[in-house]
């Protein structure tokens, strides 16, 4: 199971910083929940004590035409930024690096919802991803040799969204943009996938 925990600040721009940490005993902000997304072998779980946010994961992927992770999210609606730092994620698939942590804009908690993620994995880069259809096929830009410590961003903008990574949180790097017909309100979050 992926691991990860985060240091809030405003919501959206929500501001996280990841690191993997014991599983921490505390509830959600006001507004916030955790779901399983598709049925993963193991439950997930998400915290939030101090500043501090601690959130697991298990599930086959976030990819393809059905999902497999843990989501602590918010309703949204509109227009907006999310900003994290993932300063490091747990490895839970060494044969591959395909362990994913990060922030998704997503229609609902359905495994084959209508999406947009950009992720750090656990050794392929980051991945700004996007499924345009209920139950269609995923799609994705990679940057490839891309490790923590790194920012990533995800903006929505008029039915365009954009993912990007920085190394210092100031110079940012697009790695894809897409237009999707997603809900006016929507869920917005943390995903972590143990692949």
């Amino acid at each position: 199971m992926a691991g990860c925990c985060l240091n809030s600040g405003a919501v959206l721009a929500l501001m996280f910083i990841f690191a993997v940490l014991p599983l921490a005993k505390a509830g959600l902000p006001p507004g916030w929940s955790d779901a399983d997304i598709g049925s993963p072998g193991l439950a997930g779980s998400a915290n939030y004590a101090g500043g501090v946010w601690t959130v697991t994961g298990s599930g086959a992927d976030i990819w393809g035409t059905a999902d497999q992770f843990n989501f602590a999210s918010t309703n949204f609606t509109g227009d907006g930024t999310m900003i994290i730092q993932v300063t490091s994620l747990q490895n839970t698939d060494p044969g591959s690096g395909w362990s994913k942590t990060g922030l998704m804009f997503r229609n609902d908690t359905t495994a084959g919802s209508v999406n947009v993620t950009i992720v750090a994995t656990a050794g392929q880069g980051v991945n700004f991803q996007w499924r345009s259809a209920a139950g269609g096929q995923s799609s994705f830009s990679n940057d490839g040799g891309i490790t923590a410590p790194i920012w990533l961003r995800l903006v929505r903008s008029v039915g365009t969204f954009t993912g990007s990574y920085s190394t210092d949180g100031i110079n940012w790097v697009k790695v894809g943009s897409q237009s999707v017909g997603m809900n006016v309100s929507v869920l917005a979050g943390l995903d972590v996938t143990s692949h």
